[in-house]
């Protein structure tokens, strides 16, 4: 009778941490790099590309890297952020890239929503600041962590 028991508080503790832990970490997406990838995009395709894309940009602290995304315009789905600003088309990118680059060696990053789904790219220094959550199956919300070199609004991620 008691392996009985056992058994079914094991049982019971799994189908708990079914119900109520993984949910809750499935709606976040993913900023993954592209290593291993077997078409690498550049920023250098990114910028010879740039009427596909929607740019933002997000100022960090001085001491920090700023980031670009870079958000196709042919799809239907929606990147978004009250933290990031567009930039105009008689901006000059060259001035964002350079406050991008200016710290560290910055990498285009995907960014990926909870099902695998590709949303756009980021560029940056580091990606550990950044993070998405999915609104819905098209909206992918990025927030930046406060940090040192940040703050800002956005909920405490995974």
């Amino acid at each position: 009778m008691k392996v009985k028991g056992k058994r079914n508080s094991g049982l019971f503790c799994f189908l708990f941490c079914l119900c109520f832990i993984v949910p809750g970490c499935s709606g976040y997406g993913k900023i993954t790099t592209q290593r291993g990838e077997a078409a690498r995009v550049t920023i250098e395709q990114l910028i010879t590309e740039i009427e596909r894309y929607d740019v933002y940009f997000m100022e960090a602290d001085r001491r920090c890297s700023s980031s670009l995304i870079f958000d196709p315009r042919e799809d239907d789905r929606v990147l978004r952020s009250s933290q990031w600003r567009e930039i105009g088309p008689e901006e000059s990118l060259s001035d964002f890239l350079y406050r991008v680059e200016r710290l560290w060696n910055a990498e285009v990053y995907l960014l990926l929503g909870p099902d695998g789904r590709h949303f756009g790219f980021l560029y940056a220094a580091g990606r550990n600041r950044i993070y998405s959550k999915a609104i819905d199956s098209r909206t992918l919300e990025l927030y930046m962590k406060a940090t040192p070199c940040s703050s800002g609004p956005g909920p405490s991620g995974p």
